[in-house]
């Protein structure tokens, strides 16, 4: 298994140190597209976690939101149950997003990687928080 890192900008009720959680684990109803189209819209909860594949993308996420503070955690895939969905890749754009050129742009802007209902605490590291 190749071991892989991304980032997140943390919402404020989100605490690393017990790992995280999609707002709803067990949701069966809101779509990948869904989930990108109306981010935290109320009605939205998904069991995806929306995280950045770089360093740049998540610091450009971060100057582009209203979080405060805007904490930054580190995410190292260790365990080959954790799932994760690129969606930059033009592929699974295809299957996800085939008459929506408005999440695509999106996915692409902030690297945008989604990894399924939990991560757990010891795949969390370097919490960063950027000045406001």
């Amino acid at each position: 298994m190749t071991t892989e890192m991304f980032y997140r900008l943390l919402r404020p009720d989100e605490d690393p140190t017990l790992g995280l959680f999609a707002k709803n684990q067990f949701s069966d109803v809101i779509s990948v597209e869904d989930h990108v189209t109306n981010r935290s819209q109320a009605g939205y909860a998904s069991r995806y976690i929306s995280c950045c594949k770089t360093w740049d993308a998540v610091r450009d996420f971060a100057a582009n939101t209203y979080t405060s503070p805007k904490r930054i955690v580190q995410i190292t895939i260790k365990y080959p149950t954790i799932q994760t969905i690129d969606l930059t890749d033009p592929n699974n754009q295809l299957l996800y997003f085939p008459h929506n050129q408005r999440a695509i742009n999106y996915v692409n802007r902030f690297q945008e990687v989604l990894i399924l209902d939990h991560v757990p605490p010891d795949c969390l590291s370097d919490i960063m928080v950027l000045p406001l």
